[in-house]
């Protein structure tokens, strides 16, 4: 017997004698069932061969045993929620809108072919981004693409309103009534006033140095805005004495005309992803007697509950305009029976969940969808079939 099988054997002998105190078995039959079964075959394979079974046995002995899946559809006996109608309508623009989109659009493919052609692509994904925003607003109202801040910065043509917007140092929320400080530190009127009144000293909160308010050329800068809006509002921008619809805004009269022949006592709630279509739709349906409330990012709390207070308990405010990241996702309204989305989400799955916060025991929801044919809002709806 040579050197090497004299130390060997003891310790093989050793190893095969050894056993295992709580099954009795030997100690290399001992190995990990997950990473021989699971954890290395997906690692060396991914999702093909032997990595692809792991992946099935995964699903059904694992995944299946200790997660609990409940969708509303197979549990919609025990939930007891009522039925959610979902239509498209679906409408054309009138010629002036059909030319401005077609315009927009040439000149947006004509941006993107330079693009390509000069091999920049990638590397102006955020450009292209802005430019597919303005078509999908220029859907909307050409005054959202006419009117915005960029474009009258861009054409060099001064808003209607004679200051910038900016943030008071007290409130931190747009500024109302706005006080512009020596220190160039600007206010809103009450929020300075009643800080003076608590603090008892005339001192500026942000830099401590004393205030010393022109209150007559403030008047002179700072012209009244919409009642009800903010300054930065697009209705501030534009001419109301030539106020002009658009087909998405007529269509959602009409829809809100038919709401009410049915139910009279019935409320909706609109959708949309831009505040300033909001402020348009806002000003069309007040000049039709039509009462609402708004809610955007923009509102303090106590605004955003003197909104929901009023659409809840006032009858007559049958409409409730809201942006999609203030009230979308955070915001349950079940006294409203209609959804009425102006314009469809990146994300489909958003639009989709917006409606459950309407549910109630016994309102049967409907879900409005406007979509123009022909058009970018149309390709939205195709892609998000497939």
């Amino acid at each position: 017997m040579t050197l090497a099988n004299a130390v060997a054997t003891p310790l093989a002998q050793k190893t095969c004698s050894f056993e295992c105190p709580h099954c009795h078995h030997q100690s290399f039959r001992h190995f990990c069932w997950w990473n021989r079964y699971m954890g290395s075959p997906i690692q060396s394979q991914g999702n093909h061969g032997f990595g692809r079974d792991a992946m099935i046995l995964l699903k059904h002995k694992i995944l299946k045993i200790i997660m609990l899946r409940r969708t509303k559809k197979g549990r919609a006996a025990d939930l007891g929620l009522p039925l959610k109608i979902v239509t498209l309508r679906k409408d054309c623009f009138d010629v002036k809108e059909e030319d401005y989109y077609r315009s927009l659009w040439d000149e947006s493919r004509a941006q993107f072919n330079i693009y390509i052609q000069a091999g920049t692509l990638m590397n102006n994904y955020v450009n292209i981004f802005n430019l597919l925003t303005r078509m999908r607003q220029a859907v909307d109202h050409p005054y959202l693409v006419e009117c915005s801040s960029s474009a009258l910065a861009r054409s060099g043509r001064t808003p209607n309103f004679g200051y910038v917007e900016q943030t008071c140092g007290l409130c931190h929320d747009p500024v109302e009534d706005p006080i512009v400080n020596s220190c160039t530190h600007v206010f809103c009127k009450s929020c300075l006033i009643n800080f003076s009144a608590i603090v008892g000293q005339l001192s500026c909160p942000s830099c401590f140095k004393s205030i010393t308010v022109d209150f007559t050329a403030n008047d002179q800068k700072t012209k009244a805005t919409i009642k009800g809006l903010r300054s930065s509002s697009i209705l501030n921008r534009i001419c109301l004495d030539n106020f002009q619809t658009s087909t998405k805004i007529e269509a959602l009269r009409e829809e809100i005309r038919f709401m009410i022949e049915r139910e009279g006592s019935a409320k909706a709630i609109v959708f949309s992803q831009f505040t300033s279509f909001l402020d348009l739709i806002h000003y069309s349906l007040q000049k039709s007697g039509i009462n609402c409330v708004h809610l955007d990012g923009s509102m303090t709390i106590t605004a955003r509950d003197s909104a929901i207070t009023r659409f809840t308990n006032d009858p007559d405010c049958i409409i409730f305009l809201m942006s999609l990241k203030a009230g979308g996702l955070s915001v349950n309204l079940t006294v409203a029976s209609h959804v009425f989305l102006m314009d469809p989400w990146w994300n489909a799955a958003v639009g989709a969940y917006i409606p459950t916060g309407l549910y109630s025991s016994s309102v049967v929801v409907c879900v409005d969808h406007l979509v123009l044919l022909r058009y970018l809002e149309q390709n939205f709806e195709e892609v998000v079939k497939t």
